[in-house]
């Protein structure tokens, strides 16, 4: 709905024509995700990204057919190509993602009171 109201104000006849557009919108105020991916959005030309499932994989998630782009990291270039063995071990992984998000927020949350200082 947005992206057709957005190209009916910019005079472009259909959507498709906008290609990636909506991932700008990604990093607009108006956007519910967070600063640092909105950040990494702006700072990326797209030469550090790929599109892939992986993340889905992890997560148990999977929607044939369905891909993501994200921003290659550590954890993508340790399965990329390995597929199949991620599958195999998508508990035991999927686990470490989740135990090293809440270690990340622990510590931002350690953190953040002095960065406010």
């Amino acid at each position: 709905m947005l992206r057709t109201r957005v190209c009916e104000l910019l005079g472009i006849e259909h959507p498709i024509v906008m290609g990636g557009m909506g991932t700008r919108f990604l990093a607009t105020d108006e956007s519910p995700i967070a600063k640092g991916f909105k950040q990494a959005i702006v700072e990326s030309d797209g030469h550090d990204t790929l599109v892939t499932d992986i993340p889905d994989v992890a997560n148990g998630q999977v929607w044939p057919g369905a891909y993501v782009r994200v921003r290659r990291n550590r954890f993508i270039e340790e399965w990329l190509g390995r597929d199949n063995e991620l599958r195999r071990r998508r508990v035991e992984v999927s686990a470490q993602l989740r135990e090293a998000s809440r270690d990340a927020e622990a510590i931002l949350r350690d953190r953040l009171p002095r960065l406010l200082v």
